[in-house]
């Protein structure tokens, strides 16, 4: 995997390389970002469907930690190159704000069942 600070060294030092040379080493490095780009969006996608959980509260546990670990992951990797730990913090943070809010919303729902619409959602 190319790193930014391998391609700019090699891109700004002294070494005379030709372009096609250069161009290589550009091409796998934005190669690597949208795929990983794209495989982050799959994922977002894949989780977004509902998942076939019961309720919204286990769908919304399901979504955030997917999300949570996504984004954890990556923050924990360009922050301090402790991707999994971060991506450990991001789920269980995710989880526990969707499940809470997919409880919110299985109350408003009972409660519109009940009174027949006068929930806030």
């Amino acid at each position: 995997m190319v790193r930014r600070r391998e391609l700019a060294d090699l891109l700004n030092d002294g070494l005379c390389l030709d372009d096609a040379f250069k161009g290589e080493f550009i091409m796998k490095y934005l190669k690597q970002k949208i795929s990983t780009c794209l495989a982050i969006l799959a994922m977002i996608i894949v989780l977004g469907q509902g998942v076939g959980c019961a309720n919204d509260a286990q769908t919304g546990a399901a979504v955030g930690a997917g999300a949570g670990a996504i984004l954890g992951g990556v923050i924990g990797h360009n922050s301090s190159r402790h991707g999994a730990e971060g991506a450990a913090i991001g789920a269980g943070i995710g989880a526990g704000l969707g499940y809470i809010f997919g409880n919110e919303s299985d109350k408003a729902k009972a409660q519109q069942r009940r009174y027949g619409g006068g929930g806030q959602w």
